[in-house]
């Protein structure tokens, strides 16, 4: 809740990071940094509380030092905002892995988690094991494996499981937490359960582009996927349009809305033009962050 004036870089010692109500999301170690996020955020307010776990050693960077470094490097301010995403998602995932009320559960191979039309009364997270998302046609499109969650969105948004859950290895262990207790510790932190949220429609758009992939009888490699944005970009003007991503995910998931898509598309548009360009949408693609 207070107003950010500065960033800090984690010389020694540990720094706790917790949210509003005191729940323990991660622990800071040296190398680490911290408070960008309410520096590059409009509203300034910090979204969670940083305590000394011991003594510290801390490098501060003010407000204006913090303003004038990025605005003279364009790729370290995008850099930036693209950290700090990636960790308000990692502190969301350690808020429901530290909860309380998860039941262990162990599937064997062939077992199905979910299926595709089901309504959501759970989460999972994946403990050991390798499950496949697969739709309708029985595709796969996507994998979990160890430290991923899943079953959020049917949750969130109140809508039908958009794919069906299978597990493919010998074994694999889930921990399971109920809509309920879910949902109760998603409004005990308006900033986590936005991390969340934004997961989920970042999630369902890459199933999207899946999607369009295979409908056009083309794989998933970096060269499908880049096919796939052009062929998304309907004006051809080499950028993705507020219309052009929704008209995208309604394909396959019909009740997505005009605010999923508004704030889908304030998510991924890193540089803020209105517009998704081809560097932003390779980020959302693990294929694409393992070939540099």
């Amino acid at each position: 809740g207070d107003e950010g004036d500065a960033m800090y870089f984690l010389n020694s010692g540990k720094v706790e990071i917790r949210t509003k109500k005191g729940k323990l999301v991660s622990i800071l170690r040296p190398g680490d940094f911290f408070g960008e996020g309410s520096l590059l955020n409009e509203e300034k307010a910090r979204f969670t509380t940083a305590r000394c776990a011991t003594p510290v050693d801390v490098l501060r960077i003010k407000q204006r030092d913090f303003e004038r470094y990025i605005n003279s490097s364009e790729s370290a301010k995008t850099a930036l905002k693209v950290k700090w995403k990636a960790r308000s998602l990692h502190y969301a995932k350690n808020l429901i892995r530290l909860h309380a009320n998860v039941q262990s559960t162990c599937l064997k191979k062939g077992d199905v988690v979910y299926q595709q039309g089901d309504v959501g009364k759970s989460m999972f997270i994946v403990d050991e094991g390798h499950l496949q998302v697969t739709h309708e046609d029985g595709v796969v499109m996507h994998n979990y494996h160890k430290g991923d969650t899943f079953g959020e969105s049917s949750l969130l948004f109140a809508r039908p499981r958009s794919s069906t859950v299978t597990c493919v290895s010998d074994i694999c262990h889930l921990s399971e937490m109920r809509g309920k207790d879910f949902m109760a510790l998603v409004d005990s932190s308006p900033e986590m359960a936005a991390s969340l949220r934004n997961m989920c429609r970042k999630r369902l758009f890459k199933k999207a582009v899946k999607s369009l992939c295979l409908k056009n009888t083309r794989g998933l490699s970096e060269d499908d996927l880049v096919a796939a944005f052009y062929a998304a970009d309907v004006d051809k003007s080499g950028k993705l349009s507020l219309e052009e991503i929704r008209a995208l995910v309604q394909k396959m998931e019909p009740n997505f809305t005009d605010e999923d898509a508004r704030a889908l598309l304030k998510f991924i548009d890193v540089d803020q033009d209105g517009y998704c360009s081809l560097e932003e949408f390779k980020r959302l693609f693990r294929v694409f962050l393992h070939t540099k």
